[in-house]
């Protein structure tokens, strides 16, 4: 099968994050939101990007590589979900492919070298795409991007895939397996997170993106790692999802 990269932006570069305490989970997890910098929020909206041409070696242990595209290839086949050969993107959009949300500084941070592969359904549309960044050795960040999608409830549009990526993520870069062992932040699965945050951007009228942050999972070879889901409201009431593994 033939795949084509169609890269779809990260929209982290122009949100500013703010500390959301409405759904406490416990001190592991940690729930932010995402408005834009209007006046009303009562922030700037300002980021900075800072570049990393190292992976910080105080974040956490190794939990996947380059090589695990395979992996991961080999887990979405079973969703009739396809990845293409990842290619390196070698220009100045790499920060624009490349990002992640940093909590602690609160800050957009992009990384020196990073890999795309288009992710395709089974009648050959590209639905999003997976990176991998860091140095050119040892990636720091997993990043999915979906295209805007429907609501968790209209499977018709596409959902089913962002979960089976999503998912698909966890069990071949961190851990098969131990989302059960360990129910991070109370959920069942990456489908109740998803659904968690869905609910709470539909009852939030002012703010169109919700970012939900959990911390202190625990990966194969006890490597912590953090993971980041976003979803991003569209005009047609469905939602671009982004989901992010830090190591």
């Amino acid at each position: 099968m033939m795949h084509k990269i169609l890269l779809v932006p990260i929209v982290l570069g122009v949100a500013t994050a703010l500390s959301f305490v409405g759904f406490a989970i416990n001190d592991a997890y940690e729930w932010t939101d995402t408005r834009s910098g209007d006046g009303n929020s009562g922030t700037s909206g300002t980021n900075t990007t800072d570049v990393l041409p190292q992976p910080a070696d105080d974040v956490f242990g190794e939990s996947f590589t380059y090589y695990d595209v395979e992996l991961l290839s080999a887990k979405l086949s079973e969703s009739d979900l396809y990845l293409s050969t990842p290619a390196p993107i070698t220009d100045h959009t790499i920060s624009q492919y490349c990002s992640y949300y940093d909590r602690v500084s609160e800050t957009v941070k992009s990384v020196s070298y990073c890999t795309t592969s288009g992710i395709d359904d089974q009648n050959g549309i590209t639905i999003g795409n997976f990176n991998l960044g860091g140095d050119t050795t040892h990636p720091v960040m997993a990043l999915a991007v979906l295209d805007p999608i429907g609501t968790l409830d209209d499977s018709k549009r596409g959902t089913s895939g962002a979960v089976a990526v999503f998912e698909g993520m966890v069990a071949t870069l961190v851990c098969d397996g131990c989302w059960a062992e360990q129910n991070p932040g109370g959920f069942g699965s990456v489908y109740e997170w998803m659904q968690a945050v869905e609910s709470m951007l539909k009852g939030a009228e002012d703010r169109d993106t919700l970012r939900s942050t959990i911390s202190g999972f625990t990966g194969g070879d006890n490597n912590r790692v953090e993971m980041m889901l976003e979803a991003t409201a569209t005009t047609d009431g469905g939602y671009q999802w982004t989901f992010t593994i830090l190591q």
